[in-house]
């Protein structure tokens, strides 16, 4: 099988589509939004209530899952924490990432919700990576528990 994009040969598809990497992808979409450009317009202007009825036909399920997965107790501790974090925790200014050390700290991390005034200023970047082994774990977590 051949890259769409490049035409090398590839293994694995990515994103479920013929492109050797996200390269590629991004290149091709790129390319397919400027010949489309008023594709997704039209296609609104069309189908005006198409979320409004997808919402409606889909709103027990979603509500069941949001409180079979504790959703909103999760995402309310979260909200909580974060707004205590921005408003008493001030990033000085010209303060450096404490993970890396290069960028401007511009964002918090916490590593547990339960302790709202302990944070980790650092790059976007880096809250990226810090979140990323944070869910990481949780998975572990969750599989040596099962």
């Amino acid at each position: 099988m051949k890259c769409v994009k490049c035409q090398k040969i590839i293994m694995e598809k990515y994103k479920g589509n013929s492109f050797c990497s996200k390269e590629c992808y991004s290149i091709y979409l790129k390319e397919w939004r400027a010949k489309n450009n008023n594709y997704h317009r039209e296609w609104k202007s069309k189908n005006p209530n198409y979320m409004r009825e997808w919402w409606i036909n889909h709103q027990g399920y979603l509500r069941e899952w949001y409180l079979e997965n504790d959703f909103f107790k999760k995402y309310e501790e979260k909200a909580k924490v974060q707004h205590l974090a921005c408003k008493f925790i001030k990033i000085p200014n010209g303060h450096k990432c404490e993970v890396c050390n290069v960028e401007l700290a511009t964002q918090r991390h916490h590593e547990d919700y339960s302790k709202p005034f302990e944070v980790i200023l650092c790059c976007k970047k880096c809250h990226g990576l810090l979140d990323e082994a944070r869910h990481k774990k949780e998975q572990l977590k969750i599989e040596v528990a099962q």
